[in-house]
Formats: C-alpha cells, structure tokens, sequence
C-alpha cells in the first residue's frame, strides 16, 4: 500500500526520493515547473521586472481548470524566497462563500510576518524626518496597536494578531491595544491592509537599497473567479476593497488575479470593473493553456526526473514506467481532451498506487502499456488506435 506516500516513505524501489504525483500542490514542493520552460521565462522576467518597478500594478494569470495554475503561484511564490529576497509573496485564496472584502483581507493577514510587520513599524517610527518614506499619517487605531505590540510581550503581539485578523475581543483587549473597536467593515479592512502594505515595502525603497529591504509586496489572490458566484453584494465589497488597497498603494505592490476559466483573446473577465480594468493596463496576461502531446511527454518526463534519484538515472527518463506505457496514455487522454496537468498526474498516480506493490515485490520490474491500462480502468478511456502488444510490465 502507498497510504501516507507524501511523508518520508522509501521509494528507491521506484528510483525516487519521494512520491511524483501530488494532485493538491504542497507549497513546499512546488519549486520547479515540468516542461513549462516559457512559462518559467515569463514568470522569471516578471519578478526581475516587478523588482526595478516603482510603481504598483495589477497582474492577471488566466488558466484552463487543471492546468497548474496553483502549482505556478506557489513557484513563483518560492523563487521569490530563492533569487528576489526584496519581493514579499502573499498568497491567498478567494473564500469559496466570501461575505465581502473582509473574508479575503482575513485570509490575507493570517498569511503576514506579524514579527516583520512590527520590525517595519519601528524602522518607520524611527526613520528621519528628511528621508523619503510613509507620507500620510498611519490609521490611529493601527498606529496604536502596533505600538502596544512593539513595547509589549509576546501575549500583546497575540492579541494585535487577533484585532488585525478581525476577530471579536474583549472591551478589555481593545483597551490594552488602544483601538477603538473590531476591523470589519470593507473600508476599514482596505485601509488597514494598505497600510500595512506601505510599511512592509516603504516608498523610497532603491535598487540600491540593502538586498534584505523589502521593496514590494506580491499579493496572490488565487481562484478569483469564485467572485461569479457571489452575491452583489459580496461582489462590490471584494471590487471596491480591491481597487480601495490599490487606490492606497501607489508604490509597493503588485496584486496578481489568478483565474480559472477559458480566456478569451484580449478580453478580461466579465466580472471586473471598469476602474479596476483600467489599472490592470495593457500587458499580456499569464496563459496557462492544456499541453501540446508533445509538451505532455517533456511535463512527465521532467516530473519524474525532478524526484529521481541520482544513482537511478540508468533506469530511464520514465521509470517506473515503461515510455510506451506514457505516450499510450497520454493518446487516451488527448483523445479526451484533458491533456492538463492534473489530469495526466491523477491518471499516473491512480496507476502507480495499484501497481507500486508489484514492483516493491518484485512481481514487475517497470509498467508497461498492459499494466497501465489495467491499473485505471476506472477513468474510461477510450485507447482506439493504440496497441496493447507490450507486456503487461518487465519481469
């Protein structure tokens, strides 16, 4: 059995160091990109470019369901962390039932560095006066709280997570932040997030600047298309908080919109406004198309060989599956069209779990196109045109 495969199981039976197929993306395990070498191009030369940016921007990633579109924000999350210390990724999902703004900005904040939030508020209240940075006056209440946290123990930066999270506290808590009450209305949370924003990454930040400086924040707001479904009130809440943080943050920030759906050519989802439009500008949207047959092919081969182990190289680009059991498949799944990641990925996983016992006894050596087949007879693939003369797996 292969229960419990994504922990610390052995798998040098199979020539891997861990399992291949993780159909919900692990953050952790998303820094690499099968075959998508243009995309990994595009998503390099956007960080490069946000970095030497001195304005905010919206960016728009537009992908078919299952396409890697999850898996391509947390890389670029990671790549963030690995080559562009001076960008702050922040990700977070649109609440699938999102009352209004106040769900996403909750989402958001439970994703910040309090710990960098309250060293940044301490690098701007002791900043001289002549040195370019926050302009306005911070919200009173913000200012205040943060100020109880930054002179206070660790149960004081407790409860300022807890106000900042729109959580219900105590009269007694709101004294002792110095606050006048809870975060919970859509102008109140825009604001507070915008501030927060523009402490992070002060304006006046350079090139120059030292390399462990943030100078933007990245905010991925993924599944973006749930806004469809909400209602219009909920709707005008999410938009108008949106373009309220933007409107807010002239410097240091990019928010990037990630969709699922089919894009449709120079057109931007029905549901965003004309303001919010209009700040999106006119550079190209991330595509995230299904693969090419033959991009099918590199994605497998490179999924594998990122999890192979350097002694196993010899037993092949596919192994533990034979390269005519991989381009069988992929025919039936192209036949389909559903040559998606996630598919191909489920469609391996589903037959590598029967079959990895086989292989771990020793029954089988590798799994062949019979193997294969047999392993997801479930999914109803139509395999016309293809031939079943292999093996049913090397012995």
């Amino acid at each position: 059995s292969t229960e419990g495969c994504t922990t610390s199981m052995n798998y040098d039976h199979l020539g891997l160091r861990e399992w291949p197929f993780r159909i919900v993306p692990e953050p952790e395990f998303c820094d690499f990109l099968a075959d998508r070498s243009t995309l990994r191009k595009e998503v390099e030369e956007l960080l490069v470019s946000l970095e030497n940016r001195p304005t905010s921007d919206i960016q728009l990633i537009w992908s078919w369901y299952g396409a890697g579109k999850t898996h391509t924000l947390y890389y670029l999350a990671n790549q963030c962390s690995l080559g562009h210390a001076q960008l702050l990724p922040v990700y977070a999902e649109l609440p699938r039932e999102a009352k209004g703004f106040a769900d996403l900005y909750r989402v958001t904040i439970s994703q910040l560095p309090i710990e960098k939030l309250i060293d940044a508020y301490l690098e701007y209240t002791t900043r001289p006066v002549t040195k370019a940075g926050f302009a306005r006056s911070l919200d009173p209440d913000l200012n205040s709280a943060l100020t109880q946290a930054a002179l206070g123990e660790r149960p004081v930066q407790v409860l300022l997570n807890q106000w900042l999270l729109g959580n219900p506290l105590p009269t007694a808590a709101h004294r002792e932040l110095g606050v006048g009450g809870r975060i919970s209305t859509t102008e109140k949370c825009a604001g507070i997030l915008a501030e927060i924003i523009s402490l992070l990454a002060p304006r006046g930040g350079s090139p120059e600047s030292d390399s462990a400086d943030i100078r933007r924040v990245i905010w991925i707001i993924d599944e973006v298309q749930r806004v469809d479904d909400l209602s219009l009130a909920a709707q005008r809440s999410v938009l108008s908080g949106l373009v309220g943080v933007f409107n807010k943050c002239a410097t240091g920030l990019t928010i990037i919109l990630s969709y699922t759906g089919t894009p449709r050519e120079q057109l931007l989802p029905e549901w965003i406004p004309a303001d919010l439009a209009d700040r999106i500008g006119l550079e190209r949207p991330m595509l995230l198309p299904p693969l090419r047959s033959d991009e099918a092919m590199l994605f497998v081969r490179d999924l594998l060989e990122h999890f192979r182990l350097p002694a196993y190289h010899h037993l092949g680009e596919y192994y533990p599956f034979e390269p005519g059991a991989i381009e069988d498949l992929l025919k039936a799944l192209g036949r389909k069209g559903d040559l998606k990641p996630r598919i191909i990925m489920e469609a391996l996983d589903a037959s590598l779990r029967h079959l990895e016992p086989h292989i771990r006894s020793g029954a089988i050596k590798s799994i062949g196109v019979a193997a294969l087949r047999e392993s997801v007879e479930r999914l109803s693939l139509d395999w016309a045109g293809s031939s079943a003369k292999n093996k049913k797996g090397k012995v």
